[in-house]
């Protein structure tokens, strides 16, 4: 796991598979609010695993520090996209 708290975005990997995408989001948005990624929030669009799990994945990672190892990895290039805005 990293532990490099607030430094870059947390983003899946392009190797991490759907199903665990997936099962990341059902766990997240079991612990925290998911409303952003949902129809109507800000970072919805585009309507894309890989979308939310990068909202979810760097939300995790600011709450906690930790950058889930296997699914994610560490970027200096900010996601953040029309409305979206990643923190």
């Amino acid at each position: 796991m990293f532990n490099m708290y607030n430094e870059g975005w947390c983003v899946p990997d392009t190797g991490a598979s759907e199903h665990d995408m997936q099962a990341f989001l059902d766990y997240g948005c079991s612990q925290y609010s998911c409303a952003e990624i949902l129809p109507g929030g800000s970072c919805f669009e585009p309507d894309l695993l890989m979308a939310h799990t990068a909202w979810l994945l760097d939300l995790y990672y600011r709450k906690g520090g930790v950058c889930k190892e296997g699914l994610g990895f560490i970027t200096t290039s900010n996601p953040s996209h029309g409305t979206c805005t990643f923190p």
